[in-house]
């Protein structure tokens, strides 16, 4: 019975190993979920934290942009902070590193948006990303200015970080399940 038992419970183990390699190694995408610093609800266009993601482990050349943040929240601008960044449009690199948003004064909360990575062959990652920026009121006096400068930034990315096991891996737990099965057979008998 003893024997039952550890077996049943080691192919249980695999299983699970298996299904979670299984899950992993499906997304050969990657794109980052990220969380600007605070931005006050009166500054102009301010420079955002830089799009990132991965196809297969290598960096991505563009990302496109999947829904924008909500109107009443502020704007999601280009380099140029007068471009507006429209829902649907697929940016370089480059451009998705210099990417700014303007506040709506009247708003206080989170503002977000989703985008995903793109790899070479035009595929788009199924499982889109959200940006997320904390906008908050800033309380000025009349001969206050707002400061509109750009601040240096101590966010996290919060992205997760499952360990992907390898079939090496997984072959090596049924190999393992096998002997210590045919030793306590062994025993047994």
């Amino acid at each position: 019975m003893k024997l039952f038992i550890k077996t049943v419970l080691l192919f249980s183990l695999l299983l699970v190993v298996i299904a979670e390699a299984e899950s992993t190694s499906n997304s050969k995408f990657e794109t980052d979920d990220k969380e600007n610093i605070a931005v006050a609800n009166s500054m102009g266009p301010v420079d955002i934290l830089n799009l990132s993601g991965t196809y297969e482990g290598e960096d991505v050349e563009c990302f496109k942009i999947i829904s924008l943040p909500d109107p009443s929240a502020g704007v999601l601008y280009l380099d140029d902070g007068e471009t507006e960044v429209e829902e649907g449009q697929v940016l370089s690199v480059d451009e998705a590193n210099c990417l700014k948003f303007e506040p709506n004064s009247n708003f206080v909360g989170d503002a977000s948006f989703q985008y995903a990575s793109v790899n070479n062959d035009g595929e788009v990652d199924p499982n889109p990303a959200t940006f997320c920026i904390p906008i908050y009121e800033e309380e000025c006096s009349d001969s206050e200015e707002a400061s509109t400068s750009e601040e240096e930034c101590d966010c996290k990315n919060y992205s997760s970080s499952i360990p992907s096991l390898s079939l090496w891996g997984v072959l090596m737990m049924l190999m393992l399940t096998l002997i210590i099965t045919r030793e306590e057979l062994n025993r047994e008998f």
